[in-house]
This record gives C-alpha cells, structure tokens and sequence, in this order.
C-alpha cells in the first residue's frame, strides 16, 4: 500500500485520472449532472500535471477548484436540457386539455352531481357550486379537473 501512496505522489496525473474516473462512475449511478464537471476538471487538471510535473500539490488544488467552477458554470449553461416547445403541452395529462372547454350535457345532473361525456369517455362531473338540477342538453364550461372528477359552471 505504502508503494502504491509513493507512486501515486510521485505520478500524481494517474490520482487526478483515477479520482475523475470515480466521480465519472458515481455520475453514472447517481445522475446529478454535478459530478460530470468536477471529473472533466480533474481530467483537464490530470493532463496539465502530466506535462508540467513540478506544478506541486496546492497549485493543483487550486487550479481544479478554479477549473471545477468554471467547468460547472459553462456546462450549466451550454448543456441545460432545453425547455422543448410543443403544440401539446397536456399531451399526457388529458384532464388539463378539456379545462376552458364548453360541452353539452348528455345525462341530466341531480343536485349539483352527474356525468359528462368527453369524447368516448364519460367522466364524473359536479358543478363549482351549488346543488342544482341541469338538464340534458345544457352547455357546461369546464373549469377544473379533481382527480376524475370534472368541476363545471353552467356556461
């Protein structure tokens, strides 16, 4: 162990490789997107040791500190998953795509509860407020989705 400790203060680019290539690997198991920039830093300050050997120990500490927050920063900024711009936004959240809709009624409601039928679905509905009686064939405004219940206002 204590030649290992030796060659590895002697040859310090193979401890910079070999830190990069733990936090690398602790990126892969834990996705944060943080570790990925602290091992390309200490991949860039590896290199720089490689070449200039007599750099000594705190000037590469320095110099990966200084590496890692600008790495992290130009990473964050170039490498941020993009807000993707759709004509769908509620694609996968049906119940937020009929809010502000108008339907008909196709069953009557008693006391301020019935049925709604949305396209091939029929869904639970009750009105914002109140108890009253609509009949079939009464336009409702769509306002709110709780869970699989529909809230309507007479439109």
């Amino acid at each position: 162990m204590e030649e290992l400790l030796t060659y590895l203060w002697q040859e310090s680019h193979w401890a910079w490789w070999a830190t990069s290539v733990l936090l690398l690997g602790l990126e892969v198991i834990l996705p944060t997107f943080f570790l990925l920039w602290l091992g390309v830093a200490g991949v860039i300050v590896g290199f720089l040791v490689f070449f200039f050997p007599e750099l000594g120990w705190q000037n590469e500490v320095i110099i990966f500190t200084v590496l890692a927050i600008i790495v992290t920063v130009l990473g964050r900024r170039y490498f941020r998953p993009s807000e993707t711009q759709t004509d769908r936004p509620h694609l996968n959240k049906r119940g937020a795509d009929l809010i502000g809709r108008t339907m008909e009624l196709d069953e009557a409601f008693k006391n301020g509860e019935g049925r709604l039928k949305v396209g091939d679905s029929h869904w639970t509905a009750r009105l914002k407020e109140g108890d009253d009686d609509l009949k079939k064939g009464t336009k409702v405004k769509i306002l709110d989705i709780d869970g699989a219940t529909i809230i309507v206002e007479e439109a």
